[in-house]
């Protein structure tokens, strides 16, 4: 008789730890994939910042690929690089930024 309140206490235990891990990681899931950017000003220009929540990612102050430290010309164009750079993160690819994607948004002519 003792066997089956034991085996329905372990099977109870075991349910609630599935439960609670599976609760557990769709919340993190779901709050990892929340992305907000924020222009910011810099000398000579503006940046942007990539947030995760309450979470800073990505703070940069000029235009990548760009050889010395160029900042974006206006807040418009660094939100349109932010945009970019989210849009990788959320494909889970590398958010690296080229001269080519620059000059495809209008921001950087090739020489």
């Amino acid at each position: 008789m003792k066997k089956i309140p034991n085996l329905f206490s372990v099977l109870l235990i075991l349910g609630l730890l599935l439960f609670g891990t599976t609760k557990l990681t769709s919340k993190t899931k779901n709050e990892a994939a929340v992305l907000s950017k924020k222009a910011i000003k810099v000398d000579g220009g503006f940046g942007y910042q990539i947030f995760s929540g309450k979470k800073l990612l990505v703070q940069q102050e000029f235009m990548p690929s760009v050889q010395g430290k160029v900042p974006f010309r206006s807040a418009k164009d660094a939100l349109k690089v932010a945009t970019l750079v989210m849009d990788k993160i959320n494909a889970g690819t590398q958010p690296i930024i080229k001269k080519e994607e620059l000059t495809q948004l209008n921001l950087f002519k090739l020489d």
